[in-house]
């Protein structure tokens, strides 16, 4: 019954808080370590979660005023700017958000490396 409790709450959430483009671009252009963990911050903090998640962005183009606008409007705190790369602090209901923009490409989640 635990196992099924989550996705439930996952799914009344997207439901309730994403349009059908926004769920789809979420499932189609976030990588599965990301939408786990979305999944996971939405399942311990609750939908109200100011968590904010690290991510890595690929946009088509270049990321000028206009698109790091729109992106902060969807709910990326933006960091880092490489050409088309950016990084980004997220909540996790914003995820959806930003991965609908047209210009998004991918969403993964940032990953961590120990100095050797």
């Amino acid at each position: 019954m635990k196992k099924l409790l989550w996705p439930t709450l996952l799914a009344l959430l997207l439901c309730t808080s994403c349009t059908d483009a926004e769920r789809h671009a979420f499932e189609s252009k976030c990588d599965a370590p990301l939408r786990t963990r979305v999944e996971w911050v939405l399942q311990t903090d609750g939908p109200g979660a100011t968590t904010k998640i690290e991510v890595l962005g690929k946009v088509s183009g270049l990321i000028d005023a206009e698109r790091r606008k729109l992106l902060e409007s969807a709910g990326a705190e933006i960091g880092t700017v490489n050409d088309a790369l950016f990084t980004a602090r997220i909540r996790p209901v914003d995820v959806a958000h930003v991965a609908a923009l047209d210009f998004v490409l991918s969403l993964q989640l940032s990953q961590t490396r120990e100095a050797q």
